[in-house]
């Protein structure tokens, strides 16, 4: 499979404006916080 990069940036920059964001890096901190929380239960348990 192969991706433009015009197409990933398109992709990221779309992303950006739905979260409300600018940097790539505003983000991955978001994401990291959103995993903060508990951690989704394991299998078997």
């Amino acid at each position: 499979m192969f991706l433009a990069e015009k197409t990933v940036k398109n992709y990221v920059s779309r992303l950006l404006a739905k979260l409300g964001m600018e940097r790539r890096t505003q983000a991955a901190v978001f994401a990291s916080r959103l995993g903060q929380g508990s951690a989704p239960p394991t299998p078997g348990n």
